[in-house]
Formats: structure tokens, sequence, C-alpha cells
């Protein structure tokens, strides 16, 4: 049977346009190094792909979260270290003024230097992380969380909170400490009381 040339005209125009797709095809996965462009070329592998791609972001996300977790700590570890070396300081400062032999010009040095240091303590207490967040104020990090009230004791107005974030899908990792435990809450002879408090009667003291 002999076929009419309008047919094959139409089935050339077909096959020509066939062909055409599939170069625009290859061209698109050239260009893009991507092997499945649309989901219908391989349904069953665009679906594998997509949940690739979802864990690789996932992933990505936890990286980022143990990144900052590490930026985080890091930066409490270096404030608390500074903590440490201010009361260390002013440890010394308290043999110094119980000496028979301090004068009362070495007590008033013995004073400022206690001022400054208890200025340089409020300043630790108040550090805030690379996006500007109150690193001790728990889940108040807009806030200045140690604040001096009107009689200028030094109050924490932070929360409780811990923040963490998620390394993996079951781990969750701290970022910071409780600024009240740290700062508020040092166990005395005398109880429990705040740093500055502490230095505010050595302070009153001299």
């Amino acid at each position: 049977m002999s076929i009419s040339t309008k047919l094959f005209s139409d089935q050339m125009l077909t096959r020509f346009s066939q062909v055409n797709k599939e170069i625009e095809l290859r061209q698109t996965k050239i260009s893009t190094g991507r092997e499945i462009t649309e989901a219908s070329e391989k349904p069953i592998e665009a679906v594998k792909l997509s949940s690739l791609e979802q864990s690789l972001t996932q992933l990505k996300g936890f990286q980022r979260n143990t990144t900052t977790a590490q930026q985080r700590l890091s930066l409490g570890d270096t404030v608390l270290a500074s903590v440490d070396g201010i009361m260390a300081q002013l440890r010394e400062r308290a043999i110094s003024a119980n000496t028979d032999t301090v004068s009362a010009s070495d007590l008033a040095a013995i004073r400022v230097d206690v001022a400054q240091s208890r200025e340089a303590l409020i300043d630790l207490a108040n550090s805030r992380t690379s996006d500007d967040q109150a690193l001790f104020g728990g889940y108040a990090t807009d806030i200045q969380p140690f604040t001096p009230d009107t009689n200028g004791r030094i109050q924490y107005l932070g929360d409780g909170g811990q923040h963490t974030l998620a390394a993996s899908e079951t781990t969750r990792l701290p970022t910071s400490v409780n600024g009240a435990e740290v700062f508020m809450q040092v166990d005395t002879s005398d109880g429990v009381a705040s740093i500055f408090d502490i230095v505010d009667s050595f302070e009153a003291a001299l």
C-alpha cells in the first residue's frame, strides 16, 4: 500500500520535532550537568534524587548549626576565662588589703581597681554574639541582661532558657550557659550571692 505524500510529510515533521526535543534535552543536560532535568523522564530516579537533595540540604543545615554552636561556646569559654582572671585579681587585692602594712593610699588605689574590675565584670556578663544576641540572657537575647537597679545593685533581667541547635535528627547541642547560674548564684559561707554583690561588699569594706 502506498503512502500519500501528506502522510509521509506529517510523519517526517513529527520525527523532526522529536529529534529537536532530544537535542534540546541533551543540551540542557550538558549545560546544567544534571542527568534528570524533568521528573517525567525517569520518575523513580527523580524521586530518589529529590530525596538525596533534601538530605543534602538538611546535612548542610546541621553543619551550619554545629559551626554556630562551636562559635557561641568558644565565645562563652573566652568570656568566662576573663571573668575568672578578674576574680583571681580581686582575690589578690583582698589579700593585699588585709595586710598590716597597707596604707590609706594603698587602700584607695585598691578600691579604684575593684571599681574598675566591677565594671569589667558587668561588660563581660553582657557580652553579645556576632549577631548581637546577649550571650548570657537565656531566651531574652535582645536586652542587656545584667542591669543596675535604682540603688546601683546589679539585677538579672534575662531568663533561664538555654539555647540549643540541631546537630542531627536526634541530637541537639547547647550553645549557651545560664547567665543567672554563672553570675548570680555563687555559693559563699553566708549563702548564695551574685558575683556583683560580692565585689560590692569588698569595695564597701575598703
